[in-house]
């Protein structure tokens, strides 16, 4: 039994045993009462004025604590929980209501495992297998155009110059009177390559070109996939295969609750971590692609969420379309405690009224 349930287990009996003492201190032969039944004050003893408290509780949820404070009034206080605000709305005499303060004192205090998800440091891997053709490079390129323009000729011009087009998007919103913006997605060996392509485009001009480097977190030391613990890199390699390498990485401090949202690789990263009841985490992790080019949608890699601890990994594995090929992926989630120093550890003194 935790030290937490005998001081509740103890405080019941004291209470009890104290309203025994006083009855037989004043000679009263006790008569049979009905049996008190919900959270209402008893009326036994009228001569008591009731008075009403609200208790703020700063790490004790107000629900749970409600539950234990009714068990050890029996039946002599009314206290209603606000999950909203976390509070205790008391009702009771002078001195029950001394007597269940002084169990919320010893309760309302930061345990272990609340610390425990208050400070954590996360490392995120996104692991994919390369391209198999790794001289061609993903690019993206807006042309403008003064009207629109047969996929089959942007095909063609793409297949005679060795050039991979995954996507073809024509739009004339927001490109001017007469104007009309086609958004080609593909890879491409080079730049010159690329220009041979639009080159037999005619009647086109380059309003944005983007080339993407999926693949800069190879020089990172810290991010390889041997930095992670062995027997997570034999569980990786199993499904994605011996060649896997990483496509971003990210690591940092996120508080409990709170939210980041960084970039990771060629992608943008957001992830929310809340408390659930005292302790458990929850992390909630979508990663997209934000397009830069107008009237191009967001593509999302990943969303999903997940019941963390501190010191076990978290996979999530996903598919998606790269440039007109699909890639099984994984993201990965080393989560890490974090303590404050101790003078940052102290917790404040309960707020009381």
């Amino acid at each position: 039994m935790k030290m937490q349930d005998l001081f509740v287990v103890g405080v019941a009996i004291l209470l009890a045993a104290g309203v025994s003492l006083s009855q037989q201190s004043a000679g009263l032969a006790a008569p049979a009462q009905p049996s008190q039944s919900g959270n209402a004050p008893s009326s036994s003893s009228p001569q008591e004025d009731l008075a009403t408290r609200i208790i703020k509780l700063r790490y004790y949820p107000a629900d749970e604590l409600s539950s234990l404070l009714i068990a050890l009034s029996q039946g002599e206080a009314t206290i209603i929980p606000d999950p909203h605000s976390n509070q205790l709305i008391m009702t009771a005499s002078e001195k029950r209501t001394q007597e269940l303060l002084r169990v919320v004192e010893a309760l309302d205090v930061a345990s272990m495992s609340v610390q425990e998800t208050q400070y954590l440091t996360y490392r995120v891997y996104m692991l994919e297998l390369p391209s198999k053709d790794q001289s061609l490079k993903p690019f993206t390129v807006l042309l403008e155009r003064s009207s629109p323009l047969p996929a089959g000729q942007v095909l063609d011009a793409a297949k005679d110059a060795n050039v991979q087009v995954a996507t073809f998007l024509q739009n004339n919103e927001g490109m001017g009177d007469d104007k009309w913006g086609l958004v080609i997605e593909g890879r491409a060996a080079s730049n010159d390559v690329l220009k041979q392509m639009l080159a037999k485009i005619p009647d086109s001009q380059v309003r944005e070109l983007k080339w993407r480097d999926e693949n800069f977190t190879s020089a990172i030391a810290v991010a390889q996939v041997s930095r992670l613990p062995v027997q997570l890199q034999e569980h990786i390699r199993k499904f994605l295969g011996d060649q896997v390498q990483t496509m971003g990485y990210w690591f940092g401090n996120l508080s409990v609750p709170g939210e980041i949202e960084a970039p990771i690789g060629p992608w943008s990263m957001v992830m929310k971590a809340q408390s659930e009841q005292r302790t458990s985490l929850v992390l909630e992790v979508r990663v997209a692609r934000e397009s830069q080019i107008p009237f191009v949608p967001q593509t999302q890699v990943l969303s999903n969420t997940v019941q963390a601890k501190a010191g076990r990994p978290i996979i999530i594995g996903y598919n998606r379309d790269a440039y007109g090929t699909r890639v099984m992926g994984a993201m990965v989630i080393l989560l890490e405690s974090d303590a404050p120093a101790a003078s940052e550890a102290k917790p404040p003194e309960p707020e009381r009224r």
